[in-house]
């Protein structure tokens, strides 16, 4: 159960009051005469702080009205004004909730409060003028409100000298209390003695003290001992204090590890967009990029990346990291559809499993418990090029943190499938163009030739040649 130190203060407080009365009970008729006279200069005390704050209220009232026969004052006056009213009403609320002993004083705040209405509503002629800027019946009502204004405030000082004639005569009386109870105070010195004795011990078991465990506390979570609290028993606001040290530690130790995992996500992400820039093969790339992302905290280090090959709608497994021979063997290919994979691959979205489930259909015997992120590699027009499947703790809890990097991972993947598709597609135009120019350079050299020996033979026949020499280098076939 909580218990406050107001409650505990005013516990202890209580002892000595009740000490104090067993002492001086012969002076109880003194000290109620002393409570009276108290508790009529606290309500005249709150008389005067409610008069006060009516007559700044009062002054500040006619302001708005005021600021609006001004040029370029501002079209939010008669709202202010409103506002003001609230404020002055609520006062006189209260003020009618006081139970006044004298008559003139009743009489005098209703006069004050009658004014007040006569004030608003000469304010709200004000305001209703379409054009009241210059207008001459605007300034009479000005003047007007500010008579009537100066009338109020003036009565309501009236009313403050009104109580504080009252005070002094009721602090007269007091002053002659004040005579008689000294001699209580002289007869309870050794109870305050004892009492301050025991607020000391009090306080220090159960403010400083604790405090003092929290300055220590903190200045070793300070110098690096993250798994240092506080233990403060306490059941009152010090015990709460505690509480929430411990949770703002651990609130920064966890602020911490996201900024270490958030680091980690952006080296892994670094090192994937490198790789895409190095001239290795495709397979080469999804091995090193499963290798980056195995070491990821969030995930087992095992995994496999498959890809879309030859024959649509199935899922072909090009790197594996920690994968067990059986696993290997049957999720070498994997259709659309079946599995964690391939429903993934299906939907086109993110498939996460914090354990095996029914999902998991492809199984063998002394699988361990784990989960999955199976991410989909998908390219700029919506195909399935392949599939990222990460191996989790059993129970692992997803955010939407995690797959935001997975997305991003998949997307520099695809685009480096792509570019690695589009490579190879261009080494094998530029085979065919090389085997093309081969066989025309072939052809071209044997019809050359075979020109040559048509020239000899017409030579040796007397004949004229009837083909010119062409040199082979200035045909560009050498």
């Amino acid at each position: 159960m909580r218990i406050k130190i107001e409650t505990k203060i005013g516990g202890m407080f209580l002892i000595f009051f009740i000490e104090l009365i067993i002492f001086t009970y012969f002076v109880y008729v003194i000290n109620e005469r002393h409570d009276q006279d108290h508790l009529m200069l606290h309500k005249n005390a709150e008389k005067m702080q409610l008069v006060r704050s009516l007559q700044i209220g009062l002054a500040q009232v006619v302001m708005p009205a005021n600021d609006f026969l001004i040029a370029g004052g501002s079209p939010d006056e008669p709202e202010n004004f409103r506002i003001l009213c609230g404020k002055i009403e609520n006062l006189f609320k209260i003020i009618s909730d006081i139970k006044f002993n004298n008559v003139d004083e009743n009489q005098l705040i209703k006069h004050i409060e009658k004014e007040y209405l006569e004030l608003k509503n000469t304010a709200l002629q004000i305001f209703s003028l379409s054009d009241a800027i210059g207008n001459i019946e605007a300034g009479k009502l000005m003047e007007k409100m500010d008579t009537i204004a100066d009338n109020a405030i003036r009565d309501a000082e009236n009313f403050s000298r009104f109580v504080h004639s009252e005070n002094l005569q009721i602090e007269a009386k007091s002053d002659m209390t004040k005579i008689l109870f000294s001699l209580v105070i002289l007869i309870g010195i050794l109870v305050n003695i004892i009492f301050i004795l025991g607020l000391w011990f009090f306080f220090k078991r159960t403010i400083s003290s604790p405090i003092i465990h929290l300055k220590d506390t903190a200045l070793e979570i300070a110098h690096g001992d993250r798994e240092k609290r506080v233990d403060i028993k306490l059941k009152d606001e010090i015990g709460e204090l505690g509480t929430v040290f411990n949770y703002m530690v651990d609130a920064l130790k966890a602020s911490e590890e996201d900024i270490r995992q958030d680091s980690q996500i952006q080296r892994i992400l670094n090192k994937l967009l490198k790789i895409s820039l190095e001239n290795i093969p495709l397979e080469e790339v999804l091995k090193k990029a499963l290798a980056y992302l195995t070491p990821w905290s969030k995930v087992m280090p095992k995994g496999g990346i498959f890809l879309v090959e030859d024959k649509p709608g199935v899922l072909v497994l090009k790197a594996q990291q920690g994968l067990s021979v059986e696993i290997q063997t049957i999720c070498t290919s994997v259709p659309f559809g079946r599995c964690l994979c391939g429903k993934a691959a299906l939907s086109g979205e993110i498939v996460f499993s914090d354990h095996i489930d029914e999902r998991h259909e492809n199984q063998y015997k002394g699988m361990m418990p784990h989960g999955h992120y199976c991410v989909p590699i998908i390219s700029m027009d919506k195909k399935i090029l392949g599939m990222i499947n990460l191996y989790l703790d059993e129970g692992h809890q997803a955010n939407d943190k995690e797959k935001e990097f997975l997305h991003a991972v998949a997307n520099i993947l695809a685009g480096i499938i792509e570019r690695k598709k589009i490579e190879e597609y261009q080494k094998l135009l530029l085979k065919d163009l090389d085997d093309m120019n081969k066989i025309m350079v072939g052809r071209e050299l044997k019809m050359i030739e075979l020109k040559k020996e048509i020239n000899r033979l017409n030579q040796q026949l007397g004949r004229q040649a009837p083909y010119k020499e062409e040199d082979k280098k200035n045909l560009g076939l050498l």
